[in-house]
């Protein structure tokens, strides 16, 4: 409504919205990164408080040395 009335209107420019932007922008990334890590922890110590074997959590199926495969692509 505040709009409607005009009582904030002048010709200057805002040069805030790109700044919020950024901020928001930042803010949403470090959220993002926290709840990330949150997960992390959290499964990680569901699977140490079941006891999971590897086995268990990437299923019989997949080849030990396939594992040995996957991991080195992770680390450039």
């Amino acid at each position: 409504m505040q709009a409607l009335r005009g009582d904030r209107t002048y010709a200057g420019t805002d040069l805030q919205p790109g700044r919020q932007r950024r901020l928001l922008g930042r803010l949403r990334a470090r959220l993002a990164d926290g709840l990330i890590q949150q997960i992390f922890k959290y499964r990680a110590l569901t699977l140490k408080t079941i006891g999971a074997d590897v086995c268990q959590v990437i299923g019989n199926h997949i080849h030990i040395g396939l594992l040995r495969v996957q991991t080195g692509f992770g680390d450039p």
